[in-house]
């Protein structure tokens, strides 16, 4: 028995689909403000600011200077002081005098003998005898013999004493420009002047 044909039945195109969703094209933006904030927390206001550079560049310029010049002069000091013989650190400590006192503004004779130059300071230097320390240096250096490690430190603690018992019986003035004063720099500068006054001409040589 022959089976019944069916309609056909009519086909609808479907419309084709997109390969991106449009929801998958807005998407949810977080702005992170934490770095703003933060350092809008921490901000300094401009007169502080001001405040710190007016005060801290002075400071700099005043205290950096004495700080390299006060190193200079410690390392000076421990350089003579540990001088490998013993007759050489001797002798260190009346140097250490001469330009610790010429820092403060003392003066002493140039290219002189100790005891004269000890004359000059006995005067001006409160709790030492300087001329037994003149002579206690010359028979250090000129005897032939070491002295011993306690004599040496006998020597440079009086030297040490007295100048710091002269520093606290000068103006409060005297005592800060001390603190800037080198004295191989001074001894330089005087080298200097003395050079430049050579060559200046003699008032006898000028003519009328």
């Amino acid at each position: 028995m022959p089976k019944p044909q069916t309609e056909p039945q009519p086909q609808v195109r479907q419309p084709p689909r997109s390969q991106n969703d449009e929801n998958d094209l807005v998407t949810n933006v977080q702005i992170d403000n934490t770095d703003k904030k933060t350092d809008d927390a921490f901000a300094l206001p401009g007169w502080v600011i001001g405040v710190a550079l007016g005060a801290g560049i002075p400071a700099l310029l005043i205290f950096v200077p004495m700080l390299v010049i006060a190193s200079l002069k410690r390392r000076r000091a421990d350089r003579r002081r540990t001088a490998e013989r013993t007759r050489d650190a001797a002798a260190g400590a009346w140097d250490e005098l001469l330009d610790r006192v010429g820092e403060l503004g003392l003066g002493t004779p140039p290219l002189s003998t100790r005891p004269r130059t000890a004359e000059a300071l006995e005067p001006q230097l409160a709790g030492l005898s300087v001329g037994t320390l003149a002579r206690r240096t010359d028979d250090a250096v000129f005897s032939g013999r070491e002295p011993d490690d306690a004599e040496v430190d006998a020597m440079w603690a009086e030297v040490i004493a007295a100048v710091e018992a002269t520093r606290e019986k000068l103006p409060w003035w005297k005592r800060t420009v001390a603190r800037y004063r080198l004295a191989a720099t001074t001894r330089w500068a005087q080298r200097v002047a003395v050079l430049a006054a050579s060559q200046l001409p003699s008032p006898r040589g000028r003519r009328p």
